[in-house]
Order: structure tokens, then C-alpha cells, then sequence
């Protein structure tokens, strides 16, 4: 595999996540994308170099995403897609959201006040729409930044989505949990299931600290109580859904992924 790169002025994070299909850097075309990444090194080349990867984490949230997608790449290059999809406990998701992104209002130093205006914009949200909350409806009764936060841990709804759009054979899942348990394991796994090999050119380095959150400490137990209640039916589901799956690639297993643990969290 050979990385991407940023372009002049982008943040060099834009090297493994480009942002492309989520943002209005769309409107830039195809080969503005293309332009992040090493030229195609042919049929012939080392089989090391037969692809690179776009790691922008927003893509499963975003059904547009999905369309885009298929709506720019060749009919030929369509089936040659693989997706890895690392879930999170969907509570320490939403914590490391806040944490990154609410920079102002109510709640901006402290996450207890931010998730009880969350949770009322979420009621009135579903008041007035429905209790689904993915796709994030595009209504004036919600807002819009608040719902997509709490709904981009609606992860049963949005793996339905992607499984139905482009095949559930195209996707190894795993998690945070899984990777700080078995690092070595889901690399390996992931490295087969691009390459066909799980040889690796060097051992995968073990995540430090995975949930560690750069500003205001942990998560008060009220607050992870109440967002385990909340997750909760819709952990439930996403287990449902994944134990039913014959043709997803799961690393290590859907067991060792921590669903289970998700639920009893609520």
C-alpha cells in the first residue's frame, strides 16, 4: 500500500484522511481527489503497491458518501472496493466528539451540561420527526450538528445502508476494543483482507491509551450511564444485525468486537 498526501495549505493529516466525499471539497472534482494520491503503479508493479487508502473516519455517517461514491468511480473499479470499519463504543464516541468539536455554547467545559441539551434536542428532534435518528433528518425541528453527533453512533442503521449499497463481502469490521486487545491480530486481519497476505513488514504498534481525551478528563459515570441507556436498544440492534452476517469479514469475531459490553454498559 503507498499513503496519500496533503496538498499545499491542507493539514497533514489530510495524507490518510481526505475528506473528499463528506465535505464541499466535492465541488472540486474528481481529480483535485485523485491529486492525493501516488499515480497507479500499473499492472506489473510490486504487488506491495496495488492500492492506498482514504481513511476519512466521517464516511459511515454520511449516506452521501455512499452515492458519490458510486456515482464517480468506474463501473470497473466499483467491485474493487474494500471498506474497514472500526466501531467505538458509540458513549466514548460521542464523548471524544464533543471533545473535538463543541467549541462553544452551553457545555463547552463540561459534558454533563452538553449532553442534557444534547438529549433535549434529540426528544424534541423525535417529537417532531420520528424516533429514527439516521439518516439525520433535514428539518428546522433539529439541529442539525447536535443530532448528526448523536446519531453518527447509530451504527446498525448506517451498516445496514453501506451492506445494501455495495455488498456485505466488501467489509471487515472490527473496534477499538478489539484493537487494543489484540493489536497484532486485527492488523494481520486487516492486511489479508486487502492484500490477501497477513505477512507485515514490521509488527503493528499497540495503541498507548485508545479512549484518552486530550482536554477535560473522563466521563462522569452519570453521563455514561445515561448515554449507555440511549445506545443501548440501538447496540442491541447492531448485535442482531452482525450475528446474522455470514459474508462480513469481523476482526477478531463479532464476540471479541465488545458489542456485548456496550449493551450491558446501558
Amino acid at each position: 500500500a503507498r499513503s496519500g498526501h496533503a496538498l499545499r495549505g491542507e493539514p497533514d493529516y489530510y495524507a490518510r484522511e481526505q475528506h473528499f466525499y463528506a465535505t464541499d471539497s466535492w465541488s472540486r472534482g474528481m481529480g483535485f481527489y485523485a491529486d492525493h494520491f501516488p499515480e497507479c503503479p500499473g499492472r506489473n508493479a510490486h504487488p506491495q503497491y496495488q492500492f492506498t487508502v482514504d481513511a476519512t473516519p466521517a464516511y459511515l455517517r454520511k449516506p452521501i458518501v455512499a452515492d458519490r461514491l458510486q456515482a464517480t468511480l468506474p463501473g470497473a473499479a466499483q467491485p474493487l472496493l474494500k471498506f474497514v470499519v472500526i466501531l467505538r463504543d458509540p458513549a466514548l464516541r460521542l464523548y471524544a466528539y464533543w471533545d473535538a468539536f463543541v467549541l462553544s455554547g452551553t457545555g463547552v467545559k463540561n459534558f454533563d451540561n452538553w449532553l442534557k441539551v444534547a438529549m433535549d434536542a434529540v426528544r424534541e428532534c423525535q417529537r417532531n420527526h420520528g424516533d429514527d435518528l439516521w439518516p439525520p433528518p433535514d428539518t428546522f425541528h433539529c439541529d442539525e450538528d447536535t443530532i448528526e453527533g448523536v446519531a453518527a453512533g447509530v451504527y446498525h442503521a448506517q451498516l445496514e445502508y453501506w451492506f445494501k449499497r455495495f455488498g456485505p463481502k466488501r467489509f471487515l469490521l472490527t473496534s477499538t476494543d478489539a484493537y487494543e486487545e489484540d493489536t497484532q491480530r486485527v492488523v494481520k486481519d486487516v492486511s489479508h483482507f486487502l492484500t490477501g497476505s497477513a505477512e507485515l513488514a514490521s509488527p503493528a504498534r499497540h495503541p498507548s491509551n485508545i479512549d484518552s481525551i486530550k482536554v477535560f478528563g473522563g466521563m462522569s459515570s452519570d453521563a455514561r450511564t445515561k448515554l449507555g441507556r440511549f445506545y443501548q436498544p440501538h447496540n442491541s440492534k447492531l448485535l442482531h444485525l452482525l450475528t446474522h452476517q455470514t459474508q462480513v469479514t469481523f476482526s477478531p469475531s463479532v464476540k471479541q468486537l465488545g458489542v456485548q459490553g456496550w449493551i450491558a454498559g446501558g
